[in-house]
Order: structure tokens, then C-alpha cells, then sequence
């Protein structure tokens, strides 16, 4: 999901059949295990933000600042 992906901070994209980038990437991280562990902290914390609950909680804030907070 390129929407979900920081380059760097929440994982990395690749071009689709680019197997020597792909290779070449896969080697650098296996090097550097704390990237990975801090690229999936980020993750989780990503994935919070778009919880059903986040985005609910998102719309009710947007919506009680249209109607000048009434609901």
C-alpha cells in the first residue's frame, strides 16, 4: 500500500519486477535489524492512526467543527 509506506520510516517500495533492487535492499536491511524494528513501531503506530476508531473520532471532530459544535 503506497499510501501507508514512508520511504525509510515505515518500510521501502520497490519497482514491481526490479529483482537486483529488491535484492539489494533485502541485503542492507538483514545488515541493520534495528531499522527493521523501528520501521515496525512505526508501522503499529500507523496502523493506529487509521483505526476505525481514529477515523471515527476523525469525522466527529470534523463535523462537530462544521456545525459549530452541536451534535
Amino acid at each position: 500500500l503506497p499510501e501507508f509506506v514512508t520511504t525509510g520510516e515505515t518500510g521501502y517500495l520497490v519497482p514491481s519486477g526490479d529483482v537486483e533492487a529488491l535484492v539489494t535492499l533485502l541485503k542492507r536491511l538483514a545488515a541493520n535489524p534495528g531499522e527493521i524494528s523501528q520501521m515496525r513501531t512505526n508501522c503499529y503506530q500507523r496502523a493506529e492512526d487509521f483505526s476505525m476508531e481514529a477515523v471515527m473520532q476523525a469525522y466527529l471532530e470534523l463535523y462537530g467543527v462544521a456545525d459549530g459544535g452541536e451534535r
